[in-house]
């Protein structure tokens, strides 16, 4: 669930649109009164980061007439100024906001008194930068390991991706993102970093890799496959990190009294019923073991075979057991065809992130409290609606956990890990 304190989630519930606001600052001043109107901010599960996001504008001061977003034509470099998009809650006297987007400018278009720009999250250009080269690899493996993965775990092969540039500067240097390894971070949670790292080492999941030119983004993206997590950067622009494990307390459902525009999607898309899991690879040489294997024979007689090889050669499992539990993690989400639920809903979906569990109990379905993983949120900051995709998890043993989150972490009573 998205942070927000107490207050803010209790009055969100409520549905209360007269508290509802919405604020745009730019270059750390509040612009909110030139915004025509809000842009719709999608997060999904599969996607690292959001979207451009368009704000259309008015360029004349109501007070004086001056076009105060004329500078942007005389100082193009002013582009490239933050700017942040937040949802407002009145919570008794005040207001409390949370970020959806921060960004910078990506492109402008002007039609005299009014413009329109489009935004860029913060880490676009970060995601881009490649890691290594054919001639000068970058390598997590062996005794080649690097300072901050001593042991293997992906969240610190993440960290010093994205935190770190090459002991000699390149024209990839990669990452360098704030270094600060404590709760400082601006560019991560280091909180919920943390929490991501100790639940990978408990379980042993180890990776290595032998990058020769492959994206932060990519790497990312491959990264979440193997460990089973979701990534994505937070409006508020930092890295986010969740993974699957034993459901805690489910706290919100969503029935016909708070959903509107049900649909039920079902897909034979995406099943994987037979994998091999290659690994162990020495980078110059070979696969050095028998692969870790799995099949769902049941879902094979109902559908057919739908095969999954896993032998990537730039990032792979270090042991046997670390890729015997991605091959378990993908029998169990991915064996059967997918259902999911698409429905709009008001204030209270602001506060759902890709990765949440929720219940599902609108009827019309036949649906009565079913457990469903968000994967899909988009937010309508001009009409307060939400509209939500969730995958029906039901049949599921895990799902996103917190680890400090008041509602779907350790903090969460009761709560029993064994579940």
């Amino acid at each position: 669930m998205r942070p927000v304190s107490s207050g803010f989630r209790a009055e969100i519930v409520k549905q209360n649109l007269s508290h509802l606001d919405r604020r745009f600052t730019w270059r750390g001043l509040d612009r909110s009164q030139y915004v025509s109107s809000y842009a719709t901010i999608t997060l999904d599960a599969d996607q690292i980061l959001v979207g451009a996001v368009s704000l259309p504008l008015i360029n004349t001061y109501p007070q004086n007439k001056q076009k105060i977003w004329n500078t942007m034509l005389t100082t193009p470099r002013l582009m490239v100024q933050q700017g942040v998009i937040e949802l407002g809650i009145r919570v008794g006297p005040s207001m409390q906001y949370v970020a959806f987007f921060t960004g910078s400018i990506d492109r402008v278009h002007f039609v005299k008194d009014t413009l329109t720009i489009q935004m860029r999250d913060k880490m676009v250009q970060m995601l881009r930068r490649t890691v290594g080269t054919n001639e000068d690899a970058v390598v997590y493996y062996g005794d080649l390991a690097a300072p901050h993965a001593p042991d293997f775990n992906p969240s610190d092969m993440v960290w010093n991706i994205v935190t770190s540039a090459p002991p000699v500067p390149r024209q990839n240097d990669y990452g360098q993102l704030h270094p600060a390894f404590n709760a400082t971070n601006v560019d991560i949670d280091f909180n919920i970093w943390q929490d991501w790292h100790d639940d990978l080492a408990s379980l042993n999941i180890e990776l290595e890799g032998n990058f020769t030119g492959e994206t932060i983004g990519h790497i990312l993206g491959r990264i979440a496959e193997l460990t089973s997590s979701i990534i994505f950067v937070r409006g508020d622009g930092r890295f986010v990190f969740y993974r699957y494990v034993p459901p805690p307390i489910i706290t919100y459902t969503f029935d016909d009294t708070n959903t509107r525009n049900p649909e039920v999607e079902q897909t034979r898309d995406g099943i994987k019923n037979n994998i091999r899991c290659e690994w162990g690879f020495t980078p110059g040489g070979a696969w050095n073991a028998a692969p870790a294997t799995d099949d769902d024979f049941p879902s094979q007689g109902n559908y057919g075979v739908y095969p999954k090889v896993e032998e990537d050669t730039a990032i792979w499992h270090r042991t046997a057991g670390s890729a015997t539990d991605y091959c378990n993690r993908i029998m169990e989400r991915y064996a059967n065809p997918r259902q999911y639920s698409i429905f709009e809903t008001g204030l209270q979906g602001f506060i759902l992130e890709p990765g949440d569990t929720i219940f599902n109990s609108i009827p019309f379905y036949g649906y009565s409290s079913v457990l469903f993983e968000v994967r899909r949120c988009e937010f309508n900051l001009q009409t307060g609606m939400v509209k939500v995709r969730a995958l029906n998890a039901s049949g599921w043993r895990v799902r996103c956990f917190r680890l400090n989150d008041p509602i779907d972490g350790m903090l969460s009573q009761p709560y029993n890990p064994l579940c």
